[in-house]
């Protein structure tokens, strides 16, 4: 028995599991390996019909299998919301949670760090996936599809590990309007950056400052990206922990233990239940908190909005710039000297003080220094 199915039988095992945990099996690898579907809620009590009004947030995680720590981090999600408090509960009898724990268990039983058994990048083939090559895929925008139809579909969150970045962040998919917002307004915006917004309050270790909501072309085909623009799912992301960052105690930089990244998967729970009661598309526990509402509306928008709702900062970002006017313009304009009175020879066009000529753009570029781009783990 592998360590995956000792800890999911030791979770059925448990004596509260038959009133709050159910596990199916979503589909078979590439490899002939179960993947099993999980679904947490209150089960006591409630009829078939009244599980079906309650909205689903989908959990994915080990996409990628050397991001060993996003498994980690589901790891505390799940023992979060099978716990016996009151936060737990006040979720299962709102929310069903739909929880896949690893996506490409291929990959794991092979040593792979980033491909499955067909070596393909399995969070690069969300647009069209193949139910041959990339069965966990199909499945889960299946699944994500037929709650979509049902309108039940509330969240979505697919767990990753960063090798690079420190700390822990999210990337999100922006929207350029929400839903009831007036043409030209950012107001949209707001939505997509609530629950890191909320996220960074809650825990020490997350940095809304590091999270991303462009969608760079070579995303878009992410798993993120794709249920975002194809279910129209605002609140779709990718959760992403570095190898280190600021620690729980307050230390400004240490190493992520298990530990640490299981008390991150505890503190995602917590934030979920707190964005769980919506209105319009906004938590009603954000619409009426005006410092959280102000700092998520002071994010940099995509347009200029009305001056009155901008602050001092961002006011400077819409503030016009000069531009450069040349040659007859100014002499027209009365701020450059009359033609042929340029000074001495050799200052003209092209010249620096020193009288040696200018390399042009493409020399300047030359000698500019090479910067590169740091390499996404998404």
């Amino acid at each position: 028995m592998s360590s995956r199915d000792a800890r999911i039988d030791a979770l059925q095992r448990l004596p509260s599991a038959a009133s709050r945990l159910r596990v199916s099996s979503l589909c078979s690898s590439v490899g002939g390996h179960d993947v099993p579907l999980l679904t947490i809620t209150d089960f006591a009590g409630a009829s078939e019909a009244e599980l079906r009004e309650r909205k689903v947030v989908v959990v994915t995680a080990r996409v990628h299998p050397g991001e060993t720590n996003a498994s980690w981090m589901m790891h505390g999600v799940i023992d979060e919301l099978l716990a016996d408090s009151a936060e737990a509960r006040e979720l299962r009898s709102a929310l069903v949670f739909q929880v896949v724990p690893c996506l490409n268990p291929d990959g794991v039983i092979l040593g792979n760090y980033r491909c499955s058994l067909s070596g393909d990048d399995l969070n690069r083939n969300w647009a069209e996936p193949s139910a041959r090559k990339h069965p966990t895929i199909a499945h889960v925008k299946a699944l994500l599809r037929g709650l979509a139809e049902e309108e039940r579909l509330l969240f979505f969150c697919d767990f990753h590990g960063h090798s690079r970045k420190k700390s822990t962040f999210m990337c999100g998919v922006e929207t350029p309007a929400g839903k009831g917002a007036p043409p030209g307004s950012h107001a949209g915006r707001l939505h997509e950056r609530v629950f890191p917004l909320l996220l960074s309050r809650f825990s020490a270790s997350f940095s809304f400052a590091s999270c991303s909501f462009k969608v760079l072309r070579s995303k878009e085909t992410t798993g993120r990206v794709v249920v975002a623009r194809s279910f129209g799912l605002v609140p779709s992301y990718t959760l992403f922990s570095g190898p280190d960052g600021p620690g729980a105690d307050g230390t400004p930089e240490a190493h992520y233990t298990i530990p640490d990244l299981q008390k991150l998967g505890k503190e995602f729970v917590h934030v979920r239940r707190r964005a769980a009661r919506v209105c319009c598309g906004v938590p009603v526990c954000v619409r009426h908190s005006k410092p959280v509402r102000n700092a998520a509306l002071d994010m940099r928008p995509t347009r200029a909005p009305c001056a009155a709702r901008l602050s001092a900062g961002a006011a400077r970002l819409y503030a016009p710039v000069p531009h450069r006017v040349h040659g007859r313009a100014r002499r027209a304009r009365g701020d450059a000297p009359p033609k042929g009175e340029r000074g001495r020879r050799g200052l003209g066009r092209g010249r620096r003080a020193d009288g040696t000529r200018r390399g042009g753009r493409a020399a300047e570029r030359a000698r500019a220094p090479k910067v590169h781009a740091a390499r996404s783990d998404e």
